[in-house]
């Protein structure tokens, strides 16, 4: 095993701590993983399925991180994270003429009210009773006829061109819970604004049948903004296609400028802290735009080459849910939310993220060796990003706290508690131990981690969550590591 292999659909989160990354994984199942272990990595022990099929998605519930609902290939069901028992919770016999449901069924909760779960087949069902009863909230949202796609000529069964596709994107409002956006693999688009008794048809005049809109990401500040990833993938169209409208789906612009001629779109993510930012995820690489879609910038960083199917954004972290490489995060997009024009012209420190204090390896036993397959944790602390538009002399930060009062500095003229040969000279491996560091004065971006400790000390399990500002991170006189 030299690198993970996970062929993973749309991702999400749940609400624990630290926060469980889930998705439905081709020819593998479900899963659900932490994104932090105890171990001081991620290992074996943090993952397990839930109950879902492998190409579904997952919805872990809002208000209760142990309910994990999802669905895929016609199927609902809820699973009981503490009892490890699956629920059948499918609305109703859905393989009849009158209901269509793909591989991947849209399964999402209502970001307004946490008690509304809605379920995507050819027509959109919604429950507010965990699964107990479901009330149909459309008609059949996708064409009558699509016809044949173009790239494979005349159908051989006419019959088989009547009407045949399914909601494949929804994405319910952050404004308002009357409000839902939905879009079908046979390309169109949908608004409702009074909870699914009636749906207005915005779909832009240029798409046509067999287009996918893979992906809905409705704005966090403006309830008539929206974004759209289409695919044209099955009609021998590669271009990438990113829409956005200002007008509730009156009008709508493609915005992708920036991305390379090849490459259709999986998804497309607006960040819900900056207005303006947004991240889209295509079949070979991740993307960003500072601009609103105006603009897009490779945000590919140590990304492997493959499909980057969908995106989540948690808190401060960048989800990446690739086909064929697993889960990717990057920790603390904080910065990407603070770049502006002038931030770079002299030396910058970015406002650090919320944080917590955690012991970076709880395992009390001899650490796994590097042979087995673990996933890497986030940094154990505050994240304190900055910048040098050119070489220093000298770096220097100091932490205050609540009075204004310095509780820890680091310099880079700091001496490493232990260099790399003395650890050897222990006769020990060096992945048992935490590997020195120094503050950098080279040119660029570079990224310190405190640990929220005040002076070295043995380890404490104590742990403390920190406030967004960097001068508050820690509380006078705290034990530390």
């Amino acid at each position: 095993y030299n690198q993970p292999t996970a062929q993973l659909y749309h991702a999400i989160a749940d609400n624990s701590f630290p926060y469980r990354v889930c998705a439905g994984q081709q020819e593998s199942g479900s899963v659900c993983i932490n994104s932090r272990g105890n171990d001081g990595a991620v290992t074996f022990r943090d993952w397990h399925p839930v109950g879902v099929i492998e190409y579904g998605y997952v919805a872990p519930d809002p208000l209760n991180p142990d309910l994990i609902y999802g669905a895929g290939r016609t199927e609902v069901s809820k699973f009981h994270w503490t009892t490890g028992q699956v629920q059948d919770i499918t609305p109703i016999p859905l393989r009849n003429g009158k209901y269509r449901a793909n591989r991947t069924e849209p399964l999402i909760f209502s970001p307004v009210d946490p008690h509304v779960l809605y379920y995507a087949t050819n027509v959109l069902f919604k429950t507010t009773d965990a699964g107990t009863s479901w009330q149909e909230i459309s008609k059949d949202l996708t064409r009558e006829n699509p016809g044949a796609p173009p790239s494979v000529g005349t159908m051989h069964n006419k019959g088989a061109e009547n009407q045949r596709g399914v909601i494949y994107s929804l994405a319910p409002s952050f404004k308002s819970l009357d409000t839902l956006w939905a879009g079908t693999d046979d390309g169109l688009l949908w608004i409702t604004r009074d909870g699914g008794k009636n749906w207005a048809d915005i779909t832009p005049k240029e798409l046509t049948p067999w287009s996918k809109v893979t992906q809905l990401s409705p704005s966090h500040f403006d309830e008539n903004t929206a974004y759209a990833s289409v695919s044209r993938f099955r009609i021998n169209d590669t271009h990438p296609y990113i829409y956005r409208t200002h007008d509730g789906g009156k009008s709508w612009k493609l915005i992708t400028a920036g991305l390379p001629d090849f490459g259709p779109v999986d998804t497309v993510r607006e960040d819900p802290v900056r207005k303006g930012l947004l991240f889209a995820g295509t079949e070979n690489a991740v993307w960003v735009s500072f601009d609103d879609g105006d603009r897009w910038q490779s945000l590919q960083l140590n990304l492997p080459r493959t499909s980057m199917r969908d995106l989540w954004i948690k808190d401060d972290d960048l989800i990446v849910a690739t086909h064929g490489r697993s889960f990717w995060i990057l920790d603390d997009i904080a910065p990407l939310r603070e770049i502006a024009a002038g931030v770079t012209n002299s030396a910058h420190l970015y406002e650090p993220a919320a944080a917590y204090r955690i012991q970076r390896d709880t395992y009390t036993d001899t650490p796994m060796p590097p042979d087995e397959p673990t996933g890497a944790n986030p940094p154990d602390g505050a994240i304190l990003d900055y910048f040098l538009p050119s070489a220093a002399k000298s770096v220097m930060i100091e932490i205050l706290d609540g009075k204004g009062q310095v509780v820890r500095s680091y310099a880079n003229t700091d001496k490493p508690e232990a260099t790399e040969e003395e650890l050897r000279q222990q006769l020990i491996p060096l992945y048992w131990v935490r590997p020195p560091h120094q503050l950098s004065t080279q040119p660029g971006m570079h990224r310190w981690v405190w640990c929220g400790m005040t002076i070295p000390s043995p380890p404490s399990r104590t742990t403390l969550r920190a406030t967004r500002s960097a001068r508050t991170l820690c509380p006078e006189h705290t034990p530390c590591v």
